[in-house]
């Protein structure tokens, strides 16, 4: 058997002649790599198997991260900023553990334990198989690897969603508030529109039509990496793009509202532009403080060397307006479709599973009602 040197990593290596470079002249030597003696003849045996197949595949010295990054940045030209800007945080956050495996090293293991590793986020690991997948086809085109160990990955179950709608207390505390105009007409347009709330923030003066009692949804205003506002004439998706009809408990705030509205936009900073990150995190910081406070809640505090929890509204985002949203829809008796599209969904999948969970805890009280009915 052929003696090899190991290399400080603990790894053997060899290398297998693969003719001439056309160009230079120069000896094309392939290295190949084992843990062990037999690990690397294993190994040079495939690589000589793949080559005279005609599937071997050079990847130039291109690792994970290198390449992704490559692929981004060329493949990528003319999609959103936010596309890119998700890209990019996928790359710096979640491919740690993968960026500097060579290309032709990268084992499906590899990618499923990468994804595995973000499995307690609800929407990352997609993003993660989407990215790579998508890199690892382009790099097949690009004579790279010959093989995308992506295609086959399993997605982990997601975590159950956190979400919820408003509970009584806050359902009879929030009409009660002292909010300012601006702070109560953002409030019930979450309520009573399910809108997001970067599409809230991208609404125009011009899109909200009082006599027909509409609001057109056609733009969002984001902060990629919290930086400056970017307001994007798309919304998550073409069903994003809708009418929603103006509810009555919405109609005078935001017809009260719209009279001290100077600029283009609905909510806007004091120079009549799209709120900042720092003006909207203050802005909601402001409105959710004042919930807090109405529920019986103050902020934490210590006192002698104790935490005292004062936080009532634990987990009130501006989403659990849009759940309780969902929930008017549904005892509405607005059908799956039609509640989708006023969600701005672009299927009924979401909408389906809010509904099944509705009719669950309906038929949970029914059952307990007719059990105390029998008994009475």
């Amino acid at each position: 058997m052929a003696q090899y040197k190991r290399r400080k990593d603990g790894r053997y290596e060899t290398k297998v002649d693969n003719g001439r470079d056309a160009e230079t002249g120069q000896r094309i030597r392939i290295p190949v790599y084992g843990y062990s003696i037999q690990e690397l003849e294993d190994n040079k045996a495939a690589v000589r198997d793949a080559l005279n197949k005609g599937t071997y595949a050079n990847d130039r010295g291109f690792t994970v991260g290198k390449w992704v990054r490559e692929y981004v940045e060329v493949y990528k030209v003319g999609c959103a900023d936010s596309t890119i800007n998700d890209c990019n945080n996928i790359i710096k956050n979640h491919l740690g553990c993968i960026e500097d495996i060579r290309l032709q090293d990268l084992k499906k293991s590899d990618v499923q334990r990468c994804i595995n590793n973000a499995s307690h986020y609800s929407d990352i690991p997609r993003r993660i198989r989407l990215l790579l997948n998508e890199s690892l086809e382009a790099a097949i085109d690009d004579g790279l690897i010959y093989k995308n160990v992506c295609r086959s990955v399993k997605i982990p179950q997601s975590p159950a969603a956190d979400t919820r709608a408003l509970t009584d207390l806050e359902r009879n505390a929030i009409p009660k508030i002292d909010f300012s105009p601006m702070e109560k007409a953002f409030v019930y347009l979450l309520w009573y529109t399910g809108m997001r709330p970067e599409e809230a923030r991208g609404l125009m003066l011009s899109d909200i039509d009082l006599r027909q009692s509409i609001i057109s949804v056609n733009r969002v205003v984001v902060y990629p990496d919290k930086n400056q506002p970017q307001i994007l004439p798309r919304t998550k998706s073409d069903a994003g793009i809708r009418t929603i009809p103006i509810l009555s408990p919405l109609s005078s705030p935001l017809r009260d509202f719209m009279k001290e509205v100077k600029g283009l936009y609905l909510f806007s900073n004091d120079n009549g532009n799209v709120m900042s990150y720092s003006t909207y995190r203050n802005f909601w910081k402001r409105i959710y403080n004042k919930i807090n406070v109405k529920l019986g809640g103050t902020k934490d505090r210590t006192v002698k060397g104790q935490k005292i929890k004062g936080i009532k509204a634990t987990d009130l985002t501006p989403y659990v307006f849009r759940h309780e949203y969902a929930t008017i829809l549904y005892y509405s008796g607005i059908d799956i479709k039609e509640a989708a599209r006023l969600m701005g969904h672009e299927s009924t999948k979401l909408i389906l599973e809010v509904y099944a969970e509705l009719d669950a805890k309906k038929s949970n009280s029914t059952s307990k009602l007719e059990s105390y009915l029998q008994s009475y």
